[in-house]
C-alpha cells in the first residue's frame, strides 16, 4: 500500500511540473498596432484585430491595450507585448499578388512591410501624401539617407527635417512587390511605423469597397 501511495504522489508531482511548464511558456505573438482597448496582432501566421475581452485561443485573452502595450492573459498568467519592429509573418496572401485589407476605425490599413529585406509593421493612410519612414527605423535597417540634403517637413507635432530617398523595392505581406518607391526619411521617431500615403497608392492598382471598408491592392500591369 505504501508503495502504491508513493507512486501516486510521484505521478501527481510530475503532472504538476508538466502543467507548470506549459503555463510559463509565453505564446508566440507579435503586435502590429496598438490603440485604446484594441490591438492588431500576428498569431499563427494570421493578422487579427482584437478588442479587450476577445479570445485568440482557449485560455488566451486580451485583457487590456493602449498605445504602448497589449496585455494578454494566458492560462492565468499575464503577458505584456509591445509593437514589434520586426515581424516574422507566415502569411502568404493570394498567389496572384493581390491583397485585400480591412480599414481600422481611422480608415487606415495595417500591414507587414519589407524594406531591403527587413520586415516591420506599417500603415497605409490614404490621407497622407508621401511615404514616410522615421530616421530611427531607417538607422535600424541601415538605410542610407544622410548623404542627402534635408529640407523642412511638417509632421503632426510641428516640423522636422526630411531626406528624400528612393527605395529599390518594398514588399507588402510577402505578396505585392513595388520597385523604386519615392520616400522621405523624417528625422526623429515619427512615424512610429512606416507610413504609405497617396503617392504609394498611385504605384499600384487600387479597388475600394466602402460598404465593407476594404482596400484591394494589385500590381500594375506592365
Amino acid at each position: 500500500m505504501h508503495s502504491i501511495c508513493h507512486r501516486i504522489i510521484v505521478i501527481a508531482a510530475l503532472c504538476c511540473l508538466i502543467t507548470a511548464g506549459v503555463a510559463v511558456a509565453q505564446p508566440n505573438l507579435q503586435v502590429l498596432a496598438l490603440y485604446k482597448d484594441k490591438a492588431m496582432v500576428v498569431y499563427k501566421g494570421k493578422n487579427k484585430v482584437l478588442s479587450v475581452g476577445d479570445v485568440l485561443d482557449k485560455n488566451f485573452k486580451l485583457i487590456s491595450a493602449d498605445s504602448k502595450s497589449a496585455v494578454f492573459d494566458y492560462n492565468g498568467t499575464k503577458y505584456s507585448y509591445a509593437i514589434s519592429f520586426h515581424i516574422n509573418n507566415d502569411y502568404t496572401g493570394d498567389t496572384d499578388g493581390k491583397l485585400t485589407l480591412m480599414a481600422d476605425a481611422q480608415n487606415k490599413y495595417h500591414i507587414t512591410l519589407s524594406i531591403n529585406g527587413n520586415t516591420t509593421a506599417a500603415i497605409i493612410d490614404p490621407k497622407e501624401e508621401n511615404v514616410l519612414i522615421s530616421s530611427e527605423y531607417a538607422d535600424k535597417i541601415q538605410l542610407k539617407y544622410k548623404d542627402q540634403t534635408g529640407s523642412k517637413i511638417n509632421v503632426p507635432l510641428g516640423s522636422s527635417v526630411g531626406y528624400k530617398v528612393v527605395l529599390p523595392e518594398i514588399v507588402l505581406e510577402k505578396v505585392l512587390k513595388v520597385g523604386n518607391v519615392d520616400a522621405i526619411v523624417v528625422h526623429g521617431t515619427y512615424p512610429e511605423q512606416p507610413l504609405l500615403g497617396e503617392k504609394f497608392l498611385t504605384r499600384v492598382k487600387v479597388s475600394e469597397n466602402q460598404d465593407k471598408r476594404t482596400l484591394t491592392l494589385e500590381a500594375m500591369q506592365k
